[in-house]
């Protein structure tokens, strides 16, 4: 696995926040906007303190991507 400098991988406290609350997205397939992110950031304030939107953003399409893959 390659972890580009100064990433920091996601806690297992960070990826429950982010699938509890984007759940219906997942199974959707459909990739949230900046608004549904702060929303996420703003809920799991504790667990997400360290993430900005965008990283959120890319984690739920990274999570969407595997699901797809995974459905073939």
């Amino acid at each position: 696995m390659v972890v580009r400098k100064g990433a920091r991988p996601w806690s297992s406290e960070e990826l429950a926040a982010i699938n509890s609350f984007f759940s219906d997205q997942i199974g959707e397939l459909k990739v949230p906007g900046k608004q549904q992110c702060e929303a996420a950031k703003a809920k799991f304030a504790e667990a997400l303190k360290g993430r900005d939107w965008r990283s959120i953003k890319f984690c739920v399409y990274n999570k969407i991507q595997t699901h797809r893959k995974q459905g073939e």
